[in-house]
């Protein structure tokens, strides 16, 4: 049965989430969670896309704002692949990284993006910021997204 096609919608927040069925998680260390970071950053500010991630052990949420549906495929390729690449190298991983396709959500409502943003942050506090998840919140993108912390700030 062919899959269905995503909808994406360009400049509109976009929720993405993959796990990973490994033994053990994907994202062992420093080093993982780095080369994760690098290569979304790098890939969404030469396109200037706001993103907002969240890496656990056993896989990745994003929030992204794709200038354009082509664009949020070749984002979500290169990064699955040279990711993909570099965590197989480094911890001999073999058999599929994803079960399938990674998962995609359009998210009209700025108020659920900032409710997503609230509970991410929220849980980076439980965990301790040194400790998992892995969250990158853009102090600059906040103010852009409507985001504001539990006190009323932006940033926060």
């Amino acid at each position: 049965m062919p899959r269905q096609a995503r909808t994406v919608r360009p400049g509109a927040w976009h929720h993405l989430w993959n796990r990973s069925p490994q033994p053990g998680g994907l994202v062992r260390d420093y080093a993982d969670a780095r080369e994760f970071a690098l290569a979304i950053t790098r890939l969404t500010v030469e396109a200037e896309a706001m993103a907002v991630w969240r890496l656990r052990p056993d896989g990745y949420d994003l929030l992204l704002r794709p200038p354009s549906a082509l664009w949020l495929g070749t984002v979500m390729r290169d990064l699955l692949t040279v990711w993909g690449a570099g965590l197989r190298a480094r911890h001999g991983l073999t058999g599929r990284l994803w079960p399938d396709r990674y998962r995609c959500t359009p998210i009209e409502d700025a108020e659920v993006v900032t409710a997503m943003v609230a509970r991410w942050r929220g849980e980076a506090r439980a965990e301790g910021l040194a400790r998992w998840p892995w969250v990158r919140l853009p102090e600059s993108g906040d103010e852009a997204m409507g985001v504001r912390g539990e006190d009323g700030t932006v940033g926060g």
